[in-house]
């Protein structure tokens, strides 16, 4: 192997590790990731429901009503805006405050 693709290995290498690391960066300004755990009481676990084009957010346990809105986007906006010290937690969306 020569010096000149040994450089290239290295480089790419590093391109690829800092690409990784930037991504993660990102995730965690944004707050998708987190070591945190949380307890039970913190966790809401939620269901969608759709009726007549409109979304509703339902507390799976409990069957509370957290939020409505006309896309999923939307209702998990509205619900996350209300319970700002909850994680919601469903099989499909996972978001946090």
């Amino acid at each position: 192997m020569s010096l000149l693709e040994f450089c290239l290995g290295v480089l790419l290498v590093y391109s690829i590790l800092r690409a990784l690391v930037r991504r993660r960066e990102e995730a965690l300004d944004q707050g998708v990731y987190t070591n945190r755990q949380f307890t039970k009481a913190e966790i809401i676990v939620f269901k969608i429901e759709e009726i007549n084009g409109i979304y509703y957010l339902w507390n799976k346990d409990s069957e509370d009503f957290l939020a409505q809105g006309p896309t999923v986007e939307e209702a998990l906006k509205i619900m996350v805006e209300r319970f700002p010290d909850k994680v919601f937690r469903s099989e499909n969306v996972i978001t946090q405050a």
